[in-house]
């Protein structure tokens, strides 16, 4: 899921890194964070350092919807990336919810 993806852009262990669980279970509660350097990119590009940012899931476990809102919402202002991990296919009502999410 998400915190896999997140480890392997770090280049970090699921170990050492972001909780990965191997199930469908929630291994993230609430909004972790990890900053990473980044070297120098081409062309005179600067280094920077990255945050990267591991939510809960939309519907967690014991969840209420504002919380959810709260959350989305956090890491949607917070980012210039936005994966949105879903367990299977994008069905239209996964496009629905992220409608009234924003």
């Amino acid at each position: 899921g998400k915190s896999f993806l997140l480890n392997r852009l770090l280049n970090v262990g699921c170990d050492s890194g972001f909780t990965v669980g191997h199930q469908r279970t929630t291994q993230t509660k609430g909004v972790w964070l990890w900053s990473a350097p980044m070297p120098a990119g081409p062309e005179g590009q600067a280094a920077a350092t990255i945050v990267f940012l591991d939510t809960e899931g939309i519907e967690g476990a014991g969840a209420s919807g504002v919380y959810d809102d709260r959350i989305f919402s956090l890491a949607a202002l917070a980012s210039s990336v936005l994966v949105y991990n879903v367990a299977e296919a994008v069905r239209e009502d996964d496009i629905e919810k992220l409608h009234d999410e924003a």
